[in-house]
């Protein structure tokens, strides 16, 4: 059951990203699930001269999303950001990592937050700490270095983090 809920701004998604296409794959897809009108809100990815395949998915990515995808030499994180910022749009700027997964509203938490209090705002994050094991979380594929040693894969399996 969907619940509606008043558009109060345009929102710009701003999304840094280096070298991470499977995480971004899925940022994207809990990005589209969003619950907030299309029209409002756009999402702008930075490309900060990832070397994995990012630019040739990005640049065929197809989306019912409001999307610009910007390449530029790599040069940090903070500076893709910058770069993200100068062709945003929206009322509202919110910074997103590559390798976030959203819920639903968060287009309206952040929006109610900030109309209520006019102030910088962050949400919770919840962490995953296995995650950072996978290259490929989707797929449950491992990072080489972790696939390639039992030692290290048997202590992920045993951990308890």
């Amino acid at each position: 059951m969907s619940v509606s809920y008043r558009v109060i701004m345009n929102i710009s998604i701003i999304i840094p990203t280096y070298n991470k296409l499977p995480r971004l794959k899925l940022c994207l897809h809990s990005i589209e699930q969003i619950d907030y009108p299309k029209s409002e809100f756009e999402v702008i990815i930075v490309n900060d001269g990832s070397t994995d395949g990012t630019d040739e998915f990005l640049k065929n990515y197809r989306t019912t999303l409001n999307f610009r995808y910007l390449h530029i030499t790599n040069s940090g994180r903070s500076h893709a950001r910058n770069v993200g910022v100068a062709c945003a749009e929206g009322d509202l700027l919110l910074f997103i990592d590559d390798d976030v997964i959203v819920d639903r509203k968060i287009l309206f938490y952040h929006a109610n937050v900030h109309k209520a209090n006019n102030i910088v705002a962050h949400g919770t994050i919840f962490s995953l700490p296995r995650m950072k094991f996978f290259e490929n979380p989707s797929t449950g594929e491992y990072y080489k270095e972790f696939a390639l040693n039992n030692s290290k894969l048997s202590m992920l399996q045993e951990s308890t983090i």
